[in-house]
């Protein structure tokens, strides 16, 4: 079962649907479990909803489509080339690392911040565009 952890361990369809068998139920169960964490230490907040309503819906959405990719040979075919492309490995790499000196610079700006004004509050709705911002690039530069 372990055997499909990794991405470079899927050789066929059949790995690939294992793959996306063993990704999805973690990645929802994270997500759930993120979201009741924030009801537990921030209540019912707006926030919490919003991020409810937005890591959930795309599951729901990426699920879905996962059944139709699963029940038609040429789209699960295409997924898995997709997947396992090494073109796409590279561009995603350098999304991840555009993306860590985007994080890295605004780090050293808070930084210089705090030393030359003091403390930086940061609100829950700050670091949650933050994340969907990240979250558009990365879509927008591997989209096909």
């Amino acid at each position: 079962m372990f055997h499909y952890v990794f991405k470079h361990q899927i050789k066929t369809d059949e790995d690939y649907k294992k793959y996306q068998l063993f990704w999805f139920p973690i990645t929802v169960l994270l997500i759930l479990s993120f979201i009741l964490i924030g009801f537990k230490i921030l209540g019912p907040s707006d926030e919490i909803w919003g991020g409810a309503i937005g890591g959930l819906l795309p599951m729901v959405v990426y699920g879905i489509w996962l059944m139709v990719v699963f029940n038609n040979p040429k789209k699960l075919r295409a997924a898995r080339l997709r997947l396992t492309d090494e073109r796409r490995k590279i561009v995603e790499q350098e999304v991840w690392s555009h993306v860590g000196r985007l994080m890295m610079g605004l780090l050293t700006a808070a930084l210089l911040y705090t030393v030359i004004s003091g403390a930086i509050i940061l609100d829950t709705k700050q670091l949650t565009i933050l994340l969907y911002l990240i979250l558009i690039y990365y879509f927008f530069k591997l989209r096909k």
